[in-house]
C-alpha cells in the first residue's frame, strides 16, 4: 500500500499513529482501500480489538473525482471528513484562513470563563484555574503554529477579566499590570504566563529537535519540502509556505 508524499523526495507516508489513534494514508484507488480493509480485519482477529467504524472518517485530496469517493465512501462505509472536524482542538484539515484555525481556541476559553462565573473563588482558586484550564487550552497549538498577535491580546483579556473579576456586569479595576502578574513569584509575579514568550519557547523546542534529529520523520518531511540541498539555519521562508513552518522559522 502506498502512501503519499509532502515534497519531492520526501519520505512515504503510510501512516501516523498518535496515543489510541491511527492515520492512514494512500491513493484514491478501491484497490489501496481493498488493502486497508484487509489489514484492519486481520488486526481485529489479532488484537481482539474492533475498530470503531462511528469515530472514524475517510478524507480525500481536492483532486479526487467525485465518483470515486462516493465508491470508495460506500465500499469502507465510513463518512466523509470535513473541515468541520477537530483533533485535539484543531482542525484536520488546516488551510489559509487562520481566523477559522484560531477562533476555537477563544470560544474555548471563553465557554469555560463563563461557566466560572456563577461560582465564588478566591486568588488562590483563581490562580489554580488559569494555570491549570484557561492557559493550557491553547498549549498544543503554540507547539505547532505561531499565533496572531491579535489572539495573545484577547486571551490574555478574557483571563485578565476573569482574575480581576466584575460586578454588575462592569469590569474591576487592574491593579496590577498582566506583565508583572506573568514575572515568578520570586520576582514578585504569580507566575503567568506570557503567551507570547510560551509561544515562541515551544516552536524554538521544535527547532531544536528538528536541528538535532534530522532523520526524525518530521524533519525529513520539512527538509524535503523547505529546505532540500541547505542547513536548517540557513533555511528560507520561502513564499506559500505553510502555518507551521513560518512558525518554527
Amino acid at each position: 500500500m502506498l502512501g503519499i508524499r509532502c515534497g519531492r523526495g520526501g519520505p512515504l507516508i503510510s501512516h501516523l499513529f498518535f496515543a489510541d489513534d491511527s492515520i492512514l494514508f494512500c491513493r484514491a484507488s478501491n484497490i489501496s482501500y481493498s488493502r486497508i480493509r484487509s489489514i484492519l480485519r486481520i488486526y481485529e482477529q489479532g488484537s481482539g480489538q474492533q475498530v470503531n467504524i462511528q469515530k472514524s472518517k475517510v478524507t480525500f485530496s481536492s483532486n479526487v473525482k467525485l465518483s470515486i469517493k462516493r465508491s470508495i465512501i460506500e465500499s469502507l462505509e465510513i463518512e466523509s471528513g470535513n473541515t468541520q472536524d477537530r483533533y485535539l482542538g484543531l482542525p484536520t484539515l488546516v488551510g489559509r484562513n487562520k481566523r477559522l484555525l484560531f477562533n476555537d481556541m477563544k470560544e474555548r476559553l471563553w465557554k469555560k470563563i463563563r461557566g466560572w462565573k456563577g461560582s465564588l473563588f478566591s486568588f488562590g482558586g483563581k490562580e489554580v484555574l488559569i494555570k491549570a484550564v484557561a492557559q493550557a487550552i491553547p498549549t498544543y497549538a503554540m507547539s505547532i503554529f505561531r499565533l496572531p498577535v491579535s489572539l495573545y491580546k484577547d486571551l490574555t483579556a478574557m483571563t485578565s477579566k476573569f482574575w480581576w473579576g466584575s460586578r454588575n456586569g462592569r469590569r474591576k479595576i487592574s491593579w496590577v499590570k498582566w506583565d508583572q502578574l506573568c514575572l515568578p513569584k520570586q520576582c514578585r509575579g504569580l507566575g503567568f504566563r506570557d503567551l507570547a514568550l510560551f509561544n515562541h519557547a515551544l516552536l524554538g523546542n521544535q527547532a531544536w529537535r528538528i536541528l538535532k534529529n534530522p532523520d526524525a520523520l518530521a524533519a525529513q518531511i520539512l527538509r524535503a519540502k523547505y529546505f532540500k540541498g541547505a542547513g536548517f539555519l540557513e533555511a528560507p521562508i520561502g513564499n506559500g509556505c505553510s502555518h507551521i513552518w513560518r512558525g518554527i522559522i
